[in-house]
C-alpha cells in the first residue's frame, strides 16, 4: 500500500476498530489485517492493543499489521516481542518479520545483529529465524 500510496480513510479504520472490538468471529484475525492494510497512523493503537490479545490468531495479525503499516516507532515494541522469552514461537517469528518490514536503518542494523548471532546455529529454531532474516538480507 506505501508503494501505491493508498491509504485508507479515517472513517474505514474506525469502521474496522469497531468491527474488531465488537462480536468476534473466527474470521476477525482478517479485519486485523485489513486495519493494518489501510496504510494509515490511525490505524496504529489498535494495532498495539491488540499485540496483547487473548485470540492467537488476532495477536498474530496486529503484530505483523505493524510491520506491514510501517509502525516505524514500534520499533521497541516489536524488539520486546521478539526477545521475550514468554511469547509463543510463532509470536516470535511473527514480531521478526514485523521488525523487517519496518525498513529502517535502525530495524536493518537489528536484523543483520540478528543473523551474526544466529550465524551457522543448527537449532530448528535458529534455522527458521534464519529464514526469516534472509528475507531482509
Amino acid at each position: 500500500n506505501a508503494i501505491y500510496g493508498f491509504r485508507a480513510d479515517d472513517a474505514t479504520v474506525q469502521s474496522l476498530t469497531a468491527k474488531i472490538n465488537g462480536t468476534r468471529t473466527p474470521d476477525t484475525f482478517l479485519d486485523v489485517y485489513a486495519l493494518g492494510f489501510t496504510n494509515n497512523p490511525s490505524a496504529v493503537d489498535t494495532l498495539i492493543g491488540l499485540t496483547k490479545d487473548s485470540q492467537e490468531y488476532v495477536r498474530q495479525a496486529a503484530i505483523s499489521s505493524l510491520g506491514n503499516i510501517g509502525a516505524t516507532t514500534q520499533f521497541g515494541l516489536l524488539k520486546t516481542l521478539y526477545q521475550d522469552p514468554q511469547v509463543s514461537w510463532q509470536d516470535h517469528c511473527i514480531a521478526l518479520k514485523a521488525i523487517g518490514d519496518l525498513n529502517t536503518d535502525e530495524s536493518k542494523a537489528f536484523i543483520a545483529a540478528e543473523a551474526k548471532k544466529l550465524g551457522s546455529a543448527s537449532s530448528k529454531e535458529s534455522q527458521v529465524l534464519s529464514r526469516i532474516l534472509s528475507l531482509y538480507l
